[in-house]
């Protein structure tokens, strides 16, 4: 039997591929956290108003759409989209103080939390003896 996708935000079955997104978020604290959801074609609307505001440009909130006084005031909050059968591409969205708790619950909402790839300092990560050196 084949294993059916859940929309992360419709939580519905599809039987087409979906489109990854990947956002990701640094606290106050330069704390870097990570998450994965799948979205499926019906739900795209609020990410293709995203990309449409990235290729505008905007400044300000992009979920109230006021301008922020202070450029400290806002938060970014990045995509990584990957749409079935193209590149992945990247995009931002800067969202205010008042707008940051609801943007993160968006983007939370049915994810998975990704492990941090930064090796924990930051840095690259710490090297490991390769397991397959002995078959080379």
């Amino acid at each position: 039997m084949k294993r059916r996708s859940v929309c992360s935000r419709c939580e519905e079955h599809a039987d087409h591929k979906m489109a990854g997104h990947y956002w990701a978020y640094r606290d106050g604290a330069d704390v870097r956290s990570a998450w994965a959801q799948l979205v499926c074609v019906g739900c795209m609307g609020p990410t293709m108003a995203l990309v449409e505001a990235n290729k505008k440009g905007y400044d300000g909130c992009f979920v109230d759409g006021q301008m922020a006084m202070d450029e400290d005031a806002l938060h970014t909050i990045w995509l990584t989209l990957y749409v079935p059968g193209d590149e992945p591409r990247t995009y931002q969205m800067d969202v205010c103080d008042d707008c940051l708790d609801a943007a993160l619950t968006e983007t939370r909402h049915n994810s998975r939390l990704l492990p941090d790839r930064r090796g924990g300092d930051g840095g690259p990560p710490t090297p490991t003896q390769d397991p397959w050196a002995a078959f080379r």
